[in-house]
């Protein structure tokens, strides 16, 4: 709707249009689509199959190879050139036992993969039509029969030759077997196997299931049939009526959570509602996630959360939540009339008829029917002095009293739209008149005293809604001088005890008590804990209570504290934010909690833990200044972002959580992954079932993933884990990715919790054990004690070899000196006895001379 008027002959042909393409062709919009492709790492968009293992992990068949999804990652298994592995690129089924195997017919070979060990195995080639798990037992349709097989047999059991055709697709419970061929459905008896019966032909059947009232359902080319327990047969065709199917080439049939049948066809998905006999149809496709991905459905399949998996011809994978009642997004097509009609949405407010309406920044007014989940749109026609005077809207106010919406606009004054009449008309500034709008700038809008109270960009100004006259907030002249400066104020908020709160521009709060014209300054101090931060305001909030909260770009937010006059921070520095960029706040139904919007999504704040208690990120939402919360009278959130609107079901936020798929997925030894019987020898199964690992002192940089396995992608968890006989204390992350690097030898377990779970029932722990180099071991240190002691007794034999040959010598040397001694005593002795010889004898001599 480009202008404002519509005539009442046209309101009438545009509701009976709308209201005949809700009942025969929906659009989609309904649903969130999470689309899946090529840049996601698929290795294909052609999806023939999809399956489910009991460990949470989706495999997507493609015609390039399967894929293994953790809800993050992809992992793609080829067919080898040597034959070993997948025998073929086609992968066109798969079922499975879920308790570790999973069972693919690829091409027309039957291939068994066992997930723990990431290990395949051909068990039957060329022949095989069909496949179908029931329990731990494959039923397999091959051209020459109906064969079973169980994990203890090494070969396929023979069961019983069909008496008409061969046999395509099969479906077995506990009294029969199904099978149809490419014209006929056959069933036959499990107590009789001769006994066969034609229930009834069609042309080219394509696959059969049942559903939880025991009804058989078959997709054929000639639309969809369904065989009740009594064998009475309905058929459903593409008739072009409301009734039936959107197409007749029907190629999957699924029952979801709620007993509706959703049908997979050539042009488009298809849901009956057995239980009001209703269709739907979902055909619309493009990069929208309010549509598919492509029309061409391949294969469905329902995961353990309820999320239903679509496998398209030409547009990869498609996950939605059928649930009626649950979280929506709606994507901006600005050339679709009834769609929102820009992605950037800003504040937004509901009128007494539930409608809800939505200010965007570029796209204009838009007006949101949660019955048809349909948009009217109402934009700038500079032609049409009586639309609205721009697309860029800032603020927003629905006053119950005269049914009349005023919205602030961004140069173009204010906009009241009479919701009576839908007639509306612009208030501008008049220079020279000042009882006319300050400034083409609204920022903000409130009531205040029975009219309203606007934030302009020329200040603050009174408003009243019966003469649309403005005139100052306050009659003395210094406070209408400080508040009525051009493009000074960001926002603001009157609150309950009269205060006037002045976020600035440049940083900081005035706050002006209007009855007593008390002014009071807080300026910016990151240095004061008792101030408000070093970042500007954006959005100021009261409570039920009477606090007040301050949203700011970069300091998280801030509680005024009335007796101190001070500010309370909440932030990452003291833990009880997940971010420091806050746009938004609103009050829960739940009195105790707040729901903040900041750069990482959507919080519950408690505020008598004060801190933050979940976190959500729906729908890959992006937020900045300017996005927005509103909560509806019915307990709905939505959500403004710079990439569209979010629907958000407060009671989702209080349900009772699924069940934890938290694992251990993937083992990296510097950077190089590490898959089970590979070379190095660490992992005989996949991480998941490994509870520990032995890493040599050379594989000591190890990174270890884990995967919740949550496709639903609302909430963004955070995680805690910790290297007990390494970490002193839990890490908090919002990743799925540990590494630790020069891990020193020792024994170690890992611990991983989530933050908002963090109860020892819910961890998951994988023991790691760093063995110790050959050269610090017990026998090493031993060896090396040993060489000590004999190097010390080789030292103390070799000091008393030295000393006893020391002593040696010394003695000798005294022996020598003793004998030389004894020799020269001799030596004087024979010396004096000969001289004491001579001496007489020469004395005699001489007398006898005489």
């Amino acid at each position: 709707m480009r202008g404002l008027i519509i005539s009442e002959k046209g309101k009438v042909f545009v509701a009976v249009i709308l209201s005949l393409l809700c009942m025969t062709i929906a659009s989609g919009k309904d649903y969130y689509f999470k689309h899946l492709g090529v840049s996601d790492g698929l290795s294909q968009i052609c999806i023939p199959s999809i399956y489910q293992d009991e460990l949470g992990v989706v495999w997507l068949g493609t015609t390039e190879g399967l894929n293994r999804y953790n809800g993050k990652e992809v992992k793609i298994f080829r067919p080898s050139q040597d034959g070993q592995g997948l025998t073929n690129n086609e992968i066109n089924e798969l079922c499975g036992d879920k308790k570790g195997k999973v069972y693919i017919r690829s091409g027309n070979d039957l291939v068994k993969l066992d997930i723990y060990k990431e290990q395949f195995t051909c068990l039957r080639q060329k022949d095989v039509r069909g496949i179908f798990c029931e329990g731990d037992t494959l039923w397999v349709s091959c051209s020459t029969g109906i064969y079973y097989y169980t994990d203890d047999n090494s070969n396929l059991v023979f069961v019983t030759r069909l008496q008409v055709g061969a046999g395509e697709a099969l479906y077995v419970n506990k009294e029969s077997i199904w099978v149809i061929t490419s014209s006929h459905l056959i069933v036959i008896s499990r107590k009789n196997l001769a006994r066969q019966d034609v229930l009834f032909s069609f042309s080219r059947g394509k696959c059969i299931s049942g559903d939880s009232d025991g009804n058989i359902w078959v997709g054929t080319w000639d639309g969809a049939f369904r065989i009740s327990a009594t064998r009475e047969i309905t058929h459903y065709r593409d008739d072009s009526r409301e009734k039936g199917l959107s197409n007749n080439q029907v190629r999957c049939i699924l029952e979801d959570n709620f007993k509706r049948i959703w049908i997979g066809t050539f042009r488009g998905l298809d849901c009956y509602d057995p239980a009001v006999d209703e269709w739907s149809h979902y055909t619309r496709y493009g990069d929208s996630s309010n549509t598919l991905s492509h029309h061409s459905i391949l294969s469905l399949h329902k995961d353990m959360q309820g999320n239903i998996w679509i496998g398209t011809y030409y547009g990869g994978v498609n996950v939605f939540n059928p649930d009626k009642i649950n979280n929506h997004f709606y994507y901006a097509e600005p050339l679709q009339e009834d769609c929102l009609s820009f992605p950037v949405v800003g504040k937004m407010t509901e009128d007494n008829k539930g409608n809800l309406w939505i200010c965007t920044e570029g796209g204009g007014l838009n007006c949101y029917h949660a019955a048809t989940g349909s948009f009217i749109r109402y934009q700038h026609n500079p032609k049409d002095t009586k639309s609205i005077g721009s697309d860029n809207l800032k603020s927003i106010f629905y006053r119950t009293e005269n049914d009349r919406l005023y919205v602030g606009t961004h140069l173009g004054g204010l906009f009241i739209l009479d919701l009576k009449s839908n007639k509306g008309h612009t208030l501008h500034h008049i220079r020279g008149n000042p009882a006319s709008l300050p400034h083409e700038i609204v920022n903000d809008i409130q009531e205040y005293k029975g009219g309203l109270a606007l934030l302009t960009q020329g200040g603050p100004i009174f408003m009243d809604p019966m003469t649309e006259k403005f005139s100052p907030l306050s009659e003395d002249t210094t406070i209408q001088k400080l508040v009525s400066r051009e493009y000074a104020y960001e926002t603001f908020l009157i609150d309950s005890r009269h205060r006037m709160w002045l976020a600035s521009a440049s940083g900081g709060v005035i706050c002006v008590h209007l009855p007593s014209s008390k002014v009071i300054r807080y300026l910016l101090d990151a240095k004061d804990t008792a101030a408000i931060g070093r970042f500007k305001v954006v959005h100021i909030f009261e409570d039920s209570r009477g606090d007040v909260y301050f949203c700011t770009i970069g300091s998280g937010i801030f509680k005024y504290q009335e007796k101190e006059q001070a500010f309370k921070s909440y932030s990452t520095l003291n833990h009880s934010l997940p971010s420091d960029y806050c746009y938004y706040i609103c009050e829960s139904v739940e009195d105790q909690r707040l729901y903040l919007l900041h750069g990482k999504g959507l919080s519950v704040f408690s505020r008598e833990k004060e801190t933050v208690e979940d976190t959500y990120h729906l729908f890959n939402q992006t937020y900045s200044q300017g996005s927005a919360l509103y909560r509806s009278e019915k307990s709905v959130i939505f959500i403004g972002g710079t990439n569209g609107l979010a629907l958000f079901q407060e009671q989702s936020l209080y349900a009772t959580p699924v069940r934890n798929f938290l694992n251990f997925d993937k083992l990296l030894i510097f950077n190089e992954e590490i898959i089970p019987n590979d070379n190095t020898g660490i992992l005989s199964d996949i991480l998941a079932k490994t509870s520990d690992i032995f890493l040599s002192y050379k594989q000591n940089n190890i990174t270890v993933e884990f995967a919740t396995f949550d496709y639903n992608n609302e909430q963004n968890r955070l995680f805690e884990y910790c290297l007990e006989g390494f970490d002193k204390t839990w890490t908090q992350t919002s990743g799925t990715t540990i590494t630790y690097t020069n891990l020193p030898p020792g024994d170690y377990i890992l611990r991983v919790r989530s933050w908002d779970n963090p109860k020892p029932e819910s961890e998951i722990y994988l023991n790691v054990h760093v063995s110790t180099p050959f050269y610090a071991t017990i026998w090493a240190y031993l060896f090396y004690l040993l060489c000590l002691l004999g190097v010390m007794i080789a030292f103390i034999r070799f000091k008393t070899r030295q000393a006893a040959l020391k002593s040696s010598l010394e003695f000798e040397r005294k022996e020598k000196a003793r004998i030389e001694e004894l020799n020269q005593a001799k030596l004087r002795f024979f010396t004096n006895i000969s001289h004491e010889f001579r001496t007489p004898l020469i004395w005699g001599t001489e007398r006898n001379v005489y």
